[in-house]
């Protein structure tokens, strides 16, 4: 038997678990405006107001009630910070990608760094920093990602250790 991961879970499994919590609360939330539509235009159906009242009442209690307390717990998780010792995804990606090794032959230009990759060996710069989105990619060995990813990466972490590790950092 299955066991269904709670959103938290998926969270610190998986970096881009926020994302995929964000996009169902995108959907949750284009569900309850059409809802709101459809309760719409039943108000400004020609119905007499008990008929109104009695489908309003009836979208509400079949299936608006259930997608307003799912769109709630979404928001609850996605806006919730990680209790684990203050470990936050959010604080761990804010570290900066170019203060967590030393670039080899760096060449800045106005929003990146270009560098040797510290992943792997190569003789050509093919590792990009891109500094305001803090966001890394190799074009050499095809890695990229955001501070996390490059601490996982970089010192074969997992995505619980490279959050301790980043936090760590931050101290």
């Amino acid at each position: 038997m299955l066991k269904q991961l709670q959103l938290k879970e998926i969270q610190e499994a998986f970096p881009e678990g926020k994302q995929i919590v964000n996009r169902l609360i995108r959907e949750n939330d284009s569900k309850i405006k059409h809802l709101e539509k459809v309760i719409i235009e039943v108000y400004n159906a020609s119905y007499d107001d008990w008929t109104k009242t009695f489908i309003v009442m009836c979208i509400q209690h079949l299936y608006l009630n259930d997608v307003v307390k799912e769109h709630n717990r979404l928001k609850r998780y996605f806006y919730m910070p990680s209790n684990d010792n203050n470990l936050t995804v959010e604080k761990a990606k804010e570290v900066k990608i170019e203060e967590l090794f030393t670039p080899v032959k760096p060449r800045r230009s106005c929003k990146r760094i270009t560098c040797l990759c510290p992943l792997h060996k190569e003789k050509t710069s093919s590792f990009v920093i891109y500094t305001e989105e803090n966001r890394f990619h190799c074009f050499g060995c095809n890695q990229g990602g955001d501070s996390v990813d490059f601490v996982m990466k970089l010192h074969n972490y997992d995505f619980k250790k490279a959050l301790e590790y980043l936090n760590n950092f931050i101290r």
